[in-house]
């Protein structure tokens, strides 16, 4: 691994003789496609009149996978190479190795609303984390100037998750935040018409978390779930490699095709348990039920950043499933809920694509000409 960050590094050399412009690029490795966040923030971009370059990749574990990985990571030196502000949303090998040109800006918008679970920093050395030794050598989460988060509490966890001084983080929050605020619902029309099932019943929407170590018993709670009352739709983590094809013949929807946030507009209730979804599924002031039947084994081998019992939303907070399924067929007071989610997403959660569209720009500003 020390070889490959060498080689890289001296790979580089080759691009570090460019100027450096008013451009920004977006790097990312959580989808191939744009997602929802980076369409949102490269159209606001482009109306500023500002160069945007996007790159998105997923690094696939393969033989294969790595060489297509690096080719695509030489496009990155290049734009990385030439660009004022870059922006990524998740951890980039080469923003975290190589050498930041003078007067360049990087910023870590994140892929997510929020942390209930730990992450980055916070997991080293745990079973379910970040080993010690590849941390030190990837250089975890480096190079940053700045990390965009949604509060000051998740500030601090992000503080913690990105080993970053606190008055780094700007209280900003994500596009997505528009999309969901959006009227357009041409999508979830689409996901209608190809499930017409969803259309007679109250939907579930079960959104679990990936497990690195272990994974869920999905059939217990198939076996308790009401199905007679409920369509039952599951959207697993990208992560996770489980197989879920087997409950197709139970009547479960699995979702695929389109972005979660199109399954919760379309759910009247969302089950997850320590995915930020909870704070989507909130904004949209879905029905949220947190099912954490492994809590005890999840906070040893990974951590949480929220203690369940101490946030007062314990009604909605379950281990077992005959628990979890009876409160559902109960009525939902929410005002708890509202607390919890104003605590985690205390910003203005109008015109965040603007605002942290202005916030990129600015960075250019300081722009004074070419640098080596």
């Amino acid at each position: 691994m020390r070889i490959a960050v060498a080689i890289l590094n001296l790979v580089y050399l080759a691009f570090k003789s460019f100027n450096l412009k008013k451009k920004i690029t977006i790097l990312s490795r959580q989808s191939n496609k744009k997602t929802i966040d980076i369409r949102l923030l490269e159209e606001a971009l482009k109306e500023r009149d500002i160069e945007t370059v996007v790159l998105t990749k997923r690094l696939t574990k393969s033989f294969s996978g790595g060489i297509k990985y690096g080719f695509h990571m030489l496009r990155q030196m290049y734009h990385i190479a030439t660009s004022k502000v870059v922006v990524v949303d998740g951890y980039c090998i080469l923003i975290s190795i190589i050498k930041k040109k003078e007067g360049q800006r990087v910023v870590q918008i994140w892929h997510s609303l929020g942390a209930i679970k730990k992450f980055g920093y916070q997991t080293v050395g745990k079973p379910g984390g970040n080993r010690e030794d590849i941390v030190k050598v990837m250089r975890l989460y480096r190079n940053y100037d700045y990390v965009i988060a949604p509060s000051r509490a998740t500030a601090t966890f992000y503080s913690e998750a990105f080993d970053i001084k606190r008055e780094k983080i700007k209280l900003l929050g994500l596009p997505r935040i528009d999309y969901i605020n959006n009227s357009d619902k041409r999508i979830q029309m689409k996901i209608l018409e190809d499930y017409p099932k969803l259309k007679e019943k109250e939907n579930v929407l079960y959104a679990p978390t990936f497990r690195k170590n272990s994974s869920l018993d999905i059939e217990g709670f198939l076996e308790r779930f009401d199905f007679e009352n409920y369509n039952l739709i599951i959207r697993k983590h990208w992560l996770d490699r489980t197989n879920y094809e087997n409950v197709l013949s139970k009547g479960v929807v699995i979702a695929k095709n389109h972005d979660i946030l199109d399954w919760i507009k379309i759910s009247d209730k969302v089950i997850t348990d320590y995915s930020a979804a909870a704070f989507e599924a909130l904004l949209m002031d879905k029905e949220l039920y947190f099912y954490i039947p492994d809590v005890y084994e999840y906070e040893e081998n990974v951590g949480l950043n929220v203690d369940f019992v101490k946030e007062r939303i314990g009604e909605y907070v379950f281990c077992r499933e005959e628990h979890l399924f009876r409160a559902m067929s109960e009525p939902y007071c929410s005002e708890n809920m509202k607390l919890f989610f104003r605590k985690y997403i205390s910003i203005d959660c109008s015109n965040v694509t603007n605002r942290l569209s202005d916030f990129l720009v600015s960075l250019t500003n300081d722009f004074k000409g070419e640098h080596r």
